[in-house]
């Protein structure tokens, strides 16, 4: 940066030493008038250069001003994606975590469930081979009972037949009126 008031200064001093050069001219004689106003025009040239120079630097502030300006608003908007990028994340964060706890809580269920099919799995063989038991033993009595109702038949059908023998061997008195 350049110090602006040393610059002051030094175009003050400038134009206060012109100012005297052209008070020593008017007391020298022509040659001494005329370098020293060769030295004044040179003086006066270097004035007007400090002064273009002066000029651009002012212009050169000024751009540099401006760039400042939209490096600071460059800088805050970097700030607010900063900020909007840092809530982002947050939420993320905060999304991860209750994902995670959401399938924790997922896969205690599955194991939940796996156990209680497990449990269901077995109390249905159990059932099965119940079932397999009962069936057998009914097929038993059913059996049994098929072979009972075939002697029954065939002890009905003795009897029947002794029956009609009997009836024809033993004639049995009819009772009257009854």
């Amino acid at each position: 940066m350049y110090n602006w008031k040393n610059r002051g200064c030094i175009g003050i001093g400038f134009c206060i030493g012109f100012m005297l050069c052209i008070v020593a001219l008017v007391g020298c004689k022509d040659t001494d008038k005329q370098q020293a106003i060769a030295r004044a025009d040179a003086a006066e040239a270097e004035l007007r250069e400090a002064k273009t120079r002066l000029q651009a630097t002012q212009s050169e502030r000024d751009e540099l001003k401006t760039t400042v300006g939209d490096l600071s608003k460059s800088l805050q908007d970097f700030k607010s994606q900063l900020s909007t990028i840092t809530q982002l994340k947050d939420q993320a964060s905060t999304i991860i975590t209750e994902r995670e706890a959401t399938i924790s809580q997922l896969k205690d269920q599955v194991s939940t469930i796996i156990t209680e099919r497990e449990a269901a799995i077995a109390k249905v063989a159990d059932a099965q081979a119940t079932i397999e038991k009962m069936t057998s033993q009914l097929q038993e009595q059913v059996q049994k009972v098929l072979v009972l109702e075939e002697q029954n038949k065939k002890l009905q059908a003795m009897i029947d037949e002794l029956k009609k023998k009997l009836v024809d061997v033993i004639k049995l008195p009819q009772i009257p009126g009854l």
